[in-house]
């Protein structure tokens, strides 16, 4: 079991488009907000086997600056998450640098 988990409406609106054109099972998308609390997800933990997270940002980090609400997106999974992002924006001198996930991306980077 799987689940899509992103912080943008706009981003989980295209994903679930995208996902009804391929005729692929677009259900298991949610905003993150909709997820901490939502009757939608079936699952009495409010968690997946596995999750894909979708951060995607050019500039403003935007929502990922809670570190509340972006813990939760990255607490989700119980096996294995994949995290979509804009490395640049993450990592260096990017705008999202200073978030959980940057903070993740740096230490990842550094460990490898």
């Amino acid at each position: 079991e799987f689940c899509i988990i992103t912080p943008y409406d706009a981003q989980r609106a295209e994903i679930v488009r995208q996902l009804q054109t391929a005729e692929l099972p677009w259900d298991r998308v949610f905003n993150v907000d909709s997820f901490q609390g939502a009757p939608l997800f079936n699952f009495l933990s409010h968690e997946a086997e596995y999750v894909i997270i979708s951060a995607v940002r050019t500039t403003s980090p935007g929502f990922l600056r809670s570190r509340n609400r972006t813990n939760v997106m990255l607490t989700r999974c119980e096996r294995g998450m994949i995290l979509v992002s804009k490395r640049d924006f993450l990592a260096g001198t990017g705008a999202g640098r200073k978030t959980l996930i940057g903070d993740l991306v740096q230490r990842w980077s550094s460990s490898a």
